[in-house]
Order: C-alpha cells, then structure tokens, then sequence
C-alpha cells in the first residue's frame, strides 16, 4: 500500500500538491497528538542521492542516527 492509497482509505483530505491536511476534526487531531500516536508523511520533503564508497559513512556523520548500525 502506498502512503497514497492509505492517506485515502483513512478518509484523508488531500491539498493540491497531494500532501493530506486533515483527517478529522482539529480537536480530535489536536487529542490524538496528545494521547496517541500520529503519523507524519513527509516524503515530500525532498530526498537526496549519495554515491561514491565513503557514502555510508558521510550519512552516518550528518545524520542523530548511528546509521551504519542499522543496516
């Protein structure tokens, strides 16, 4: 299922650019924030493309994450 397809099928509501700006009411987004879990698609954020054979280590530099202790 893509973050697509599940923003939908939670009834989302979708701005232009595809990014959802709500599911519900702000009060209950509001309480869920406080007292649940939310999640936070921010893929649209921008990515970018590493290469060369020092890669893993320059990510794992500028990264909060001990990235090389993930793979």
């Amino acid at each position: 299922m893509t973050m697509h397809q599940f923003h939908a099928a939670q009834g989302a509501q979708v701005a232009d650019d595809g990014i959802p700006t709500t599911y519900s009411d702000l009060l209950t987004e509001y309480r869920a924030a406080q007292t649940a879990t939310v999640l936070l698609d921010r893929s649209h954020e921008g990515r970018i493309r590493v290469t060369g054979s020092h890669r893993a280590d320059l990510l794992n530099r500028i990264s909060t994450n001990e990235l090389l202790k993930l793979a």
